[in-house]
């Protein structure tokens, strides 16, 4: 009996832990060197993300990117920015090119592949892991959400 109560102590003791441990942030938003981001937001990303927006606040076209699924990074920037899972996002993209609503974001299945294709193209902006971004820095502009 003494047993079952100590592993109910530990147990509960664990879960208290685990709500009181801050969350790290695994995702940054990183842009081309050349976008203007004053006044860039939260919302004005989710904007750009769910195809509300297309451009920039200068009026230069927005190149919104993302990793695939498998990167805990885009699911992290989707539960917390977009608030809806990658099949979610996908059906929303699906619908949005059916309905003749926009042009999806690009999806890369490698980080390096991302982070090229920002630095290289005037109004990219995706989606990293926090720890890619030491190899990058200066390279690219981050957005602080």
């Amino acid at each position: 009996m003494k047993k079952i109560k100590y592993i109910a102590f530990l147990f509960s003791l664990l879960v208290i832990f685990s709500f009181t441990q801050k969350e790290e942030k695994t995702f940054i938003v990183i842009v081309n060197n050349e976008t203007s981001i004053e006044g860039i937001d939260i919302s004005y990303i989710e904007d750009l993300y769910l195809g509300d927006r297309t451009h920039w606040k200068k009026n230069k076209r927005a190149n919104p990117t993302y990793l695939g699924e498998e990167f805990l990074c885009t699911n992290n920037f989707l539960n917390d920015v977009l608030q809806m899972n990658y099949n979610e996002f996908k059906k929303l993209w699906i619908k949005n090119i059916f309905s003749g609503n926009g042009v999806a974001p690009k999806s890369f299945n490698s980080s390096e592949s991302l982070i090229q294709f920002v630095i290289k193209t005037r109004g990219a902006v995706g989606i990293i892991s926090v720890k890619d971004y030491a190899a990058i820095k200066g390279k690219v502009k981050i957005i602080t959400l």
